[in-house]
């Protein structure tokens, strides 16, 4: 799951880009729910510059701020801020939250 604060380049409704980016981060962090092309990858891991680099890339970012990154497993315990998520339970993928925690950045 992240946590963070954004600035969109365009003033408009912030819950549709808020709900437009969770969208594309669960797209890119389980592709496989999203298409039938995309195969399931066991274990794996995935660095917190990774997601930002995705997010800044979005052509509606201007840029994010305040990230975090948690790993919560299936008992819904979530760990402290992390910068990888290792999964070692060769059994167990790695997916995407439901939804993100996405703010607006006020200054």
């Amino acid at each position: 799951m992240l946590d963070f604060k954004v600035r969109f380049l365009s003033a408009g409704d912030f819950g549709v880009y808020r709900d437009q980016l969770n969208h594309a981060i669960k797209n890119f962090l389980t592709p496989w729910a999203f298409t039938n092309t995309a195969g399931i990858h066991f274990g794996g891991s995935i660095n917190k510059s990774v997601l930002l680099n995705f997010i800044e890339e979005q052509p509606y970012v201007n840029f994010v701020t305040d990230l975090k990154m948690y790993h919560v497993d299936e008992n819904g315990n979530r760990s402290a801020d992390l910068d990888t998520i290792t999964i070692i339970n060769p059994k167990a993928i790695l997916v995407s939250a439901s939804q993100h925690q996405i703010q607006p950045f006020t200054t």
